[in-house]
C-alpha cells in the first residue's frame, strides 16, 4: 500500500507482532510476458498448496489468518488452476501440510498430526481424502513412524514417504494396494523433504549426516540405492577433522526408549575417561 512504501521510505520498520498483518493468497505470473493475475481473495490466508501433474487444478489449505494460531483452522481446498470451482473437502481443528493431488486427480494425501479422529497431538500421520467426498482415511494407523513427507509415484499406486525414524530418517516406500511399507535407505542420515519428478518418477531430495549439511541425491524409479548429485561440501571431510558421532538409546522413567546423539572429543582415545556435557531436547512432542 502507499502507506507501507511510505514507511520503507521513512525506515520506519516498527511493527507489533501478529497485529496488521496482510492475507496471503495465490497469484499466477506468466514467464514469458511477467505478467501477473491473482487467483484467490477474501478474508483468509492460503498457508500451502501444489499443482496436479498436469497443471489443470490446485490444491490448496486456507486458513483465517497467516497467523500461527491459526494453523489448526486450516482446511483443504481443491480448485482449478484459475482459482475457481473449489470444493471444500476438510472440516477439522488440525493442520493439513504437504498437500498433493493423485496423478488421476480423484485423491488429495496430506500429513496432519492426529488420529484417525483428528483429535490433535498424535505423531504426523498420512491421510486420503477424495476428492469427490470428505471422509478422509488415516493410511497406515499403525505405522510406528512419523512421517515427514509425501509424494505420489507416477502412475498413482504407491507413495514415497519420509519417516522420522529417531535420530535419523528414512524413505520409505508404499503400497497403496497392499498397505505394505518397504524401506528404500539406511543410514546414520537425516533426509529432507524432496520432489517427485512429474516423468521419469525419480525422487530428488537432500541428504545430511554428520559430516555433511546436506548434498542432493537422485532415487531412479527402480528403488535402487540413491545417487549422489552435488558434492558441495566434500571439503569438510578432507580439511577439517570432524568428531564421530553415534545414536545411543537409554530407558526413561517410563519405560520409554529415548534416543540421543553422542559426540566424542576430537581425537578421542578408548579407554581414557572424558567429562560428560549433556544437552536435553526440550518439549514433551516428538
Amino acid at each position: 500500500t502507499a502507506e507501507e512504501k511510505e514507511r520503507e521510505k521513512q525506515k520506519d520498520d516498527v511493527y507489533a507482532h501478529d497485529e496488521n498483518f496482510k492475507q496471503t493468497h495465490l497469484w499466477k505470473v506468466t514467464v514469458a510476458d511477467e505478467k501477473e493475475a491473482r487467483l484467490t481473495g477474501g478474508d483468509f490466508s492460503i498457508t500451502t498448496y501444489s499443482l496436479s501433474q498436469d497443471g489443470e487444478k490446485i490444491v490448496a489449505a486456507r486458513a483465517p489468518s497467516p497467523l500461527y494460531g491459526d494453523q489448526n483452522l486450516s482446511e483443504i481446498y481443491v480448485m482449478d488452476s484459475l482459482g475457481k470451482n473449489e470444493i471444500r473437502l476438510t472440516a477439522n481443528r488440525v493442520e493439513e501440510t504437504n498437500l498433493r493431488l493423485s496423478p488421476d486427480k480423484r485423491d488429495v494425501l496430506f500429513i496432519a498430526s492426529a488420529d484417525q479422529n483428528f483429535e490433535p497431538y498424535f505423531n504426523n500421520s498420512l491421510f486420503l481424502i477424495p476428492v469427490s467426498g470428505r471422509f478422509a482415511q488415516l493410511v497406515l494407523p499403525d505405522f510406528p513412524h512419523a512421517i515427514d513427507a509425501a509424494e505420489w509415484s507416477d502412475d498413482g499406486k504407491s507413495i514415497v514417504l519420509v519417516s522420522n525414524m529417531g535420530v535419523h530418517s528414512e524413505l520409505q516406500l508404499l503400497d497403496l494396494a497392499t498397505k505394505r511399507v518397504r524401506q528404500l535407505t539406511d543410514g546414520p542420515h537425516a533426509i529432507a523433504p524432496g520432489t517427485r519428478s512429474s516423468k521419469g518418477n525419480r525422487h530428488v531430495f537432500t541428504l545430511s549426516d554428520p559430516t555433511s549439511p546436506g548434498e542432493v541425491y537422485v532415487l531412479d524409479p527402480d528403488h535402487s540405492a540413491p545417487a549422489q548429485v552435488t558434492h558441495v561440501f566434500d571439503y569438510l571431510r578432507r580439511d577439517f577433522n570432524l568428531p564421530r558421532m553415534e545414536k545411543v538409546q537409554w530407558k526413561g522413567a517410563d519405560g520409554v526408549i529415548v534416543e540421543g546423539v553422542l559426540t566424542y572429543p576430537l581425537d578421542y582415545e578408548e579407554g581414557k575417561r572424558y567429562p560428560l556435557a549433556v544437552c536435553t531436547h526440550g518439549g514433551p512432542a516428538a
